[in-house]
């Protein structure tokens, strides 16, 4: 059958009316199985679309068995009207939408027939209530200025993975956090730098870590829940989605370079260099894409443990605790893409904010780095009652022995082997 006549208004309609149950559609026995019509972001049956449009048009009822799609029929007609037709294999997820195109909550929820009501708030939470294929959205505005100091959470994306810190109250008994980390539930990640946007369609992840945490200031818990993006981000996407679009000059914002240590490789991607500012600034994924911060801290433990000291690693974001006759915590800089005053300036900041916001008993604080500090800031460190410690060849250094008590004098002395076996 040849198609009749439809004018352009006709298929808006069309589209219009597909819209609340296009989830149902694109997954029922009328999906389309080489081509979408891709109208606001959505991807439409062509063949669905053309007899509806039809039905609106004539007043009588057309079906999609009455004509054929591809390039002579449906797809010819729509491009015709200037409608944007792609093959369905393009970049897509498992969402009737279009990989990295910009979103807002209704059109994410019109997936699923859902009206969205911004009075409903359930529905403008960071994570959607379970939809009707089990799966659910997260929504994360990375940039939380401007927005209510409850929504603080330390989110982190990068191109290939997303660090996500849940809201307070949530344990990992929770059913829905319990459904999120089963191997056949679709999450979908809808992200923006701020506010005033509309969210990036980011495709779909692939659970891999948690951690329970306990908000230091309403004791409650939290999970930090690391994902794998199945679709990785393009540095310019992911540079946009980080910095916002362009700045109050109309030039996009870019971080500045920061000269690395001698021996360090300067980042070659803005992934490598937003995971080396992640890491210089303590935020929520430090300890999971620094491997040399991992392997300092397996080195610390073993030698540590051969003279007869327990430590403990990674106990709300502080890198060790141990005791002596005294408490002991410490922070952990490597200089891979920092200098050695950076890791300092972000190790002293860091070990101060846990020993008086983190912790009840008043322990001492170290420093670790894996360079030698200079004298000038050595005294500092001095001054503020934190000891020093440094890899110096095959060696762990005590570089201010003079404030340390005398356990600790004795264990980071001269010539006290690093144990690497």
């Amino acid at each position: 059958m040849k198609i009749p006549a439809v004018k352009e208004v006709s298929i808006k309609a069309a589209l219009r009316t597909l819209r609340p149950s296009l989830a149902a559609i694109v997954s029922g026995p009328h999906r389309s199985t080489r081509y979408d019509l891709v109208w606001e972001g959505l991807r439409y049956p062509p063949k669905v679309v053309i007899a509806k449009a039809l039905e609106i048009e004539y007043g009588r009822e057309f079906t999609t068995k009455g004509f054929s799609g591809g390039e002579s029929a449906a797809n010819a007609a729509l491009r015709k009207l200037t409608f944007t037709i792609v093959a369905k294999d393009g970049p897509t997820g498992r969402l009737p939408l279009i990989l990295h195109h910009r979103y807002g909550r209704p059109q994410a929820y019109g997936c699923f027939g859902l009206h969205y009501d911004q009075q409903q708030r359930h529905l403008n939470l960071g994570l959607s209530p379970r939809l009707s294929d089990d799966g659910y959205y997260i929504f994360t505005t990375l940039d939380k200025e401007g927005l209510d100091p409850a929504h603080d959470y330390e989110d982190e994306l990068f191109a290939e993975q997303f660090v996500w810190v849940t809201r307070r109250g949530v344990t990992k008994e929770d059913a829905d956090y319990v459904n999120l980390r089963q191997d056949d539930c679709r999450v979908s990640l809808f992200v923006r730098n701020n506010s005033r946007e509309q969210f990036v369609y980011a495709g779909e992840l692939d659970y891999t870590d948690q951690t329970q945490l306990v908000d230091p200031i309403t004791g409650k818990s939290q999970l930090k829940i690391v994902w794998r993006l199945q679709h990785p981000l393009p540095d310019s996407l992911l540079e946009e989605l980080t910095f916002g679009s362009r700045s109050a000059s109309g030039k996009r914002n870019k971080p500045q370079s920061k000269q690395p240590a001698r021996h360090a490789r300067p980042p070659s991607t803005f992934d490598e260099l937003k995971r080396a500012y992640t890491y210089a600034l303590g935020t929520a994924s430090d300890r999971l894409v620094i491997p040399e911060h991992y392997n300092y801290q397996v080195r610390l433990k073993k030698f540590l443990s051969a003279h007869g000291v327990v430590a403990e690693m990674e106990r709300d974001f502080i890198d060790v605790a141990f005791t002596l006759s005294d408490s002991y915590i410490g922070e952990i800089k490597v200089t891979r893409n920092l200098t050695i005053a950076q890791a300092f300036r972000t190790a002293f900041g860091q070990v101060v904010e846990y020993r008086f916001l983190r912790s009840t008993n008043n322990p001492n604080m170290i420093i670790f780095l894996d360079q030698q500090l200079d004298a000038q800031r050595t005294k500092i460190a001095s001054v503020h009652q934190i000891s020093v410690v440094a890899q110096v060849g095959e060696e762990f250094l005590l570089l201010n022995p003079e404030i340390a008590t005398a356990e600790l004098a004795d264990l980071f002395g001269h010539g006290k082997t690093i144990f690497t076996s």
